[in-house]
């Protein structure tokens, strides 16, 4: 059945925002210390293997009897038992621990922006509430309504993003673009880059919105382009306005814990307007908003997956949002400290879910001649590539949560 331009746009921009969180706003920091071209080196061959993951992870969910299955309903129909409980830990606590890390953000952006004005003041605690209840309502409302409201998030991201790199192109410096490079620090910054590109538990709620393959190809692509160009720039723009050396050096900033408030410390040095520093909130704000969304869908479906329940149904829909928005608002609250731990292994769970076991269901399949109306090309050789970068990912993960490659922290 064939999609509408409308759709397919609205479809690319779900995707897109679903891999443009907080997480792209820290990870110059992060990244920039290997130095600039390194950086862009490493991001682009990460981009090249989550792109194939994705699509890799299409050709095995069309290996499954349920159209509309997700990754817990794969693993259930294609591998044994205990990759089903493997998978139901991974994606909870993958998702609850994003989940409870965008109330927090948003809920802080929320009070911030409102607190802006002199008549009407609220906590932190206030604005975790508003940004929950409110998108929770968004989610209720079926993927249809959420393509909408994203696009209005998602032209706000667009806009603000081009409007703070627009007047912040001004103090990019080759010089800083030109420091020495740290090559020793890439294995640190691969599970960050590559988990910026995580969009792919939004997929099987965008093959039931796309019902026509080739279409849903074409969605994939441009979907994920489009967080690879923005990436580029912003890249570009942070580490050209960072000084060589001194309290706001690269190296400085990625040793310290808030990353973020060193930006509006760089900002300040720059003597940008004051509007800039309010639109950069914006820009955040819509970047953490459109993720938001597309994570908290993505838990929906899965859930309704697992739990053999119908999205369809409105009574089924509110009890999959209280199970999807509730207990990480809970820990958020009660137990931030239990969350903020959970997704520190983040790539690791990413790696499991969207490398790992998409190669073993397609190998799988692929071994008893299944047919299936797409295939990821290169034949065995891709598939094997895949997991074993989802091995690499996974070991990487773990010895970076235990600090044993090298950092400059």
């Amino acid at each position: 059945m064939s999609t509408t331009i409308n759709q397919r746009i609205g479809a690319a921009l779900l995707l897109a925002g679903t891999a443009i969180g907080a997480g792209m706003l820290g990870m110059p920091f992060v990244s920039g210390v290997c130095g600039y071209l390194p950086t862009i080196v490493v991001m682009l061959l990460c981009f090249g293997i989550m792109l194939a993951n994705l699509f890799l992870l299409l050709e095995a969910t069309l290996y499954c009897k349920n159209e509309n299955v997700n990754i817990i309903g794969m693993s259930r129909e294609h591998l044994p038992h205990q990759w089903s409980i493997i998978c139901w830990i991974s994606f909870m606590l993958l998702l609850y621990s994003i989940i409870a890390s965008y109330m927090n953000a948003g809920g802080d952006l929320i009070s911030f922006l409102v607190n802006q004005n002199h008549y009407i003041h609220i906590n932190k605690l206030i604005g975790i509430l508003i940004f929950t209840i409110i998108f929770a309502c968004v989610v209720l409302m079926g993927t249809a309504f959420i393509d909408h409201v994203n696009r209005i998030f998602m032209v706000g991201l667009l806009v603000t993003f081009f409007i703070v790199s627009w007047s912040l192109s001004s103090f990019v410096s080759i010089n800083s673009l030109s420091t020495p490079s740290q090559l020793l620090y890439i294995p640190h910054s691969i599970p960050i880059i590559t988990a910026a590109f995580t969009s792919h538990l939004i997929l099987p709620s965008l093959k039931s919105y796309i019902k026509d393959i080739p279409d849903l190809r074409g969605v994939l692509f441009y979907g994920s382009l489009l967080p690879l160009i923005l990436y580029l720039i912003w890249q570009t723009i942070v580490l050209g306005i960072v000084e060589p050396e001194g309290p706001l050096s690269i190296t400085t900033i990625a040793q310290s814990k808030e990353p973020i408030s060193y930006f509006f410390h760089i900002l300040e040095s720059k003597r940008t307007f004051q509007i800039i520093e309010i639109i950069t909130q914006l820009f955040f704000f819509s970047a953490i908003t459109t993720s938001f969304l597309g994570v908290l869908l993505s838990l929906n479906d899965f859930l309704a997956d697992g739990l053999n329940m119908q999205a369809e149904k409105f009574s089924d829909r509110i009890k999959l949002i209280l199970l999807s928005s509730l207990p990480p608002l809970f820990f958020t609250i009660v137990f931030k400290s239990a969350f903020t731990y959970a997704i520190n292994f983040a790539a690791l769970f990413i790696a499991i879910l969207y490398a790992i076991i998409p190669s073993l269901v397609v190998l799988k399949c692929r071994k008893k001649n299944q047919t299936t109306e797409y295939k990821l090309p290169g034949g065995t050789p891709s598939v094997y590539i895949i997991f074993v970068f989802g091995c690499l990912f996974a070991v990487l993960s773990i010895m970076n949560v235990y600090h044993m490659l090298p950092d400059v922290i």
